[in-house]
């Protein structure tokens, strides 16, 4: 019996033993999925503020090459371009005129051809026939618009391009996307600056807006639709919070309202306010969509939803092979379909 219980408890012991580290190995694992998921969440969470930085207050930036080109009036370009802040300095400005001395440019001699081969009446080159405000997209300034503004110089138009908010040499830190009743009245004030120094109020009005600057552009014509002649859209959406999800791809669903909670935190717009698709259905100002067929950031279908809503005279018109990025540089004739839109009016 005395042997039996020696082993019996040796028995216990090991067994004992056994469970002690089975259960160390356990703990062991529990605490590592912890650590692991601690990191993944501030990692995620991580990622989120950045993203909803990105939103709220890009990433601004530098001047490049070609817009000095322009800047420094070295090279012909078809166009005088002068720089002045208005609304109080909070709205860096560039004024964009056909240079009459100068003569025209490349680029504007093939959109005036095109225009010509396609029926429509150009204004004699160095006239001024509209004032035209042109608003960039996110990320983008104020001097990236300068390429475009020689081509519409070159069929009659002045043209206005403003920093938007939080946007090149703008002084506000954060952006709304046209929802700011300071950012819906901007294009039109600046637009009234801009007139009234040049000695030009009689000056019929248009709007152009790429991207964010397309909601900043349907903002603006919601507030003050009996200003605007004629507007031009180009890759812009229909509802901020869609974009937001199509970004995040398969996280969209647990993640989304997240990013939607941090953009408002970090000092953007309530992102579900942001929809130019309701604003437009109020709108009968004639107006011209453009959208990339393979645009990777907002996509065709967006593109569309926003045109079918506008109320009044309206086209589509597809980019082939047109992603977000090239839209305007494809072999596609856009400048001539935009001015041919806005000069019928």
């Amino acid at each position: 019996m005395r042997n039996l219980s020696k082993r019996k408890t040796s028995f216990d012991m090991r067994q004992f033993g056994l469970f002690r580290t089975v259960h160390h190995g356990v703990k062991l694992k529990l605490k590592w999925f912890l650590v692991i998921v601690c990191v993944l969440g501030l990692g995620g969470f991580s990622g989120l503020w950045m993203m909803a930085g990105s939103v709220a207050s890009p990433e601004r930036r530098d001047l490049q090459d070609y817009h000095r080109d322009y800047l420094d009036g070295e090279k012909n370009c078809g166009v005088v371009v002068s720089q002045k802040s208005f609304l109080d300095g909070k709205v860096p400005c560039l004024t964009v005129r056909p240079d009459a001395e100068g003569g025209i440019a490349k680029r504007g001699v093939v959109l005036r051809r095109q225009l010509v081969e396609a029926g429509v009446e150009v204004p004699k080159f160095g006239g001024e026939a509209g004032l035209l405000v042109l608003l960039h997209g996110r990320n983008g300034r104020k001097e990236d618009l300068l390429p475009v503004a020689e081509r519409f110089c070159a069929v009659g138009f002045l043209c206005v391009i403003p920093d938007l908010p939080s946007h090149g040499e703008s002084p506000i830190e954060t952006v709304g996307f046209g929802l700011r009743k300071f950012e819906a009245e901007l294009p039109g004030k600046v637009a009234d600056e801009v007139r009234s120094e040049l000695g030009l109020e009689e000056l019929p009005q248009f709007i152009w807006g790429m991207s964010m600057g397309g909601s900043f552009a349907i903002h603006a014509v919601s507030l003050e639709p009996e200003r605007w002649r004629g507007m031009v859209i180009v890759s812009s959406f229909d509802r901020l919070g869609g974009v937001v999800g199509d970004s995040m791809g398969i996280f969209s669903g647990a993640l989304q309202s997240w990013a939607e909670d941090l953009i408002s935190v970090r000092g953007g717009p309530d992102v579900n306010a942001v929809n130019p698709v309701v604003l437009a259905a109020e709108l009968k100002i004639p107006t011209l969509v453009v959208h990339g067929e393979a645009d990777e950031l907002i996509s065709h279908e967006r593109g569309e939803t926003l045109y079918s809503a506008f109320a009044g005279p309206k086209k589509f018109m597809t980019i082939s092979g047109g992603t977000h990025d090239n839209v305007l540089v494809t072999d596609a004739p856009a400048y001539a379909a935009m001015a041919g839109w806005l000069l019928s009016r």
